[in-house]
């Protein structure tokens, strides 16, 4: 009887999830922000090709992704016009909870969302040497202007929060070309964000 009520529970909790995540992207504008929190970043150049998991790239399926990061612990279709799915995974790090979404078009993946929350002091200063050590060869790299940016437009940017916000997206790619002209951005906004802003912004879509 006990299983059953705790079964029951997490189920509550799972729809209720699935429930939130819903209602903030049953909208395809809601990429708006994230495409103007990109353009307010300056571009770090790196010689490396940006990618999303070791064995996983944009433009990857669905039925790829579960195969190389298992089953998700949240899982959401159909949410608008241009998002069939999104994918969200959950683990811990010591105290360090992290949330990854993953969000799908009819074309595959093309933004990743990471959030780490709970974080120890200065592990986010971890994080970010480790990007710098992995894509720009050791180079300074502190996210809060700059972004790091491929070859082929791939991007990754970093809000420091908290939460410590890692994002992933193909801005170049045809998916988020396709996004950025149906998104509704409000042409009377200033091209740039301050950081207040971008991390508002961001926010707003988890």
């Amino acid at each position: 009887m006990l299983d059953f009520l705790l079964n029951r529970l997490r189920r509550s909790d799972r729809e209720r999830y699935a429930e939130t995540i819903g209602s903030q992207s049953d909208c395809a504008s809601l990429y708006a922000g994230i495409i103007a929190a990109s353009a307010a970043y300056v571009p770090v150049c790196s010689g490396r090709e940006v990618r999303v998991h070791r064995n996983l790239d944009f433009g990857a399926a669905q039925r790829e992704v579960m195969s190389s990061l298992g089953r998700p612990d949240h899982a959401v279709y159909a949410l608008n016009p241009l998002t069939e799915a999104i994918l969200v995974y959950r683990c811990r790090l010591e105290a360090c909870r992290i949330r990854e979404e993953l969000h799908f078009s009819r074309h595959g993946l093309f933004y990743v969302n990471r959030t780490l929350s709970s974080m120890l002091p200065r592990q986010d200063e971890l994080i970010l040497r480790i990007l710098s050590d992995k894509y720009l060869d050791g180079q300074p790299f502190d996210g809060i202007d700059t972004k790091i940016v491929d070859s082929r437009g791939r991007e990754i940017v970093t809000t420091s929060g908290p939460p410590f916000v890692v994002e992933y997206l193909a801005a170049l790619d045809p998916i988020l070309s396709r996004l950025r002209a149906d998104a509704v951005i409000d042409s009377s906004q200033p091209p740039g964000l301050d950081r207040n802003q971008r991390a508002s912004a961001i926010s707003s879509l988890l």
